[in-house]
């Protein structure tokens, strides 16, 4: 993953000394080209998410191929209002929120089809 003044690669998550997460089970959220994808690293099948699901974080988020700018804009921002912004007893669960923008905005755009979740289906901000 390219950051604006490193590299952010599965190792960094994966070493011992990495301790974010560990004690608040963060959702991480990527919005970036194919970062949800898993592939050989180091002699094992992983990606971000097999380490960050490792690491005891609480979820991860994030397309298994390239994304359009603008479309992946409007992704964020939808998930965000349902399963965050809306009031505590309509937030929905992270899994239900992915289904329900690939269902409204798949066949606009392939972007919106290509986020994939990785953690607890029933998980939700409370």
């Amino acid at each position: 993953l390219l950051l604006e003044d490193a590299d952010l690669l599965v190792y960094d998550i994966r070493r011992k000394e990495t301790k974010l997460g560990k004690n608040r089970h963060p959702l991480v959220f990527f919005n970036a080209c194919d970062v949800g994808g898993s592939g050989l690293n180091f002699g094992v099948i992983g990606g971000f998410a097999e380490a960050l699901m490792e690491d005891e974080f609480g979820g991860f988020v994030a397309p298994l191929w390239a994304v359009y700018d603008v479309d992946a804009s409007t992704a964020i921002l939808e998930f965000l209002e349902h399963v965050l912004l809306a009031k505590e007893e309509q937030r929905q669960t992270f899994a239900s929120t992915l289904q329900k923008i690939r269902c409204e905005f798949g066949e606009q755009s392939p972007t919106f089809l290509s986020y994939t979740y990785y953690g607890d289906v029933m998980a939700r901000f409370v």
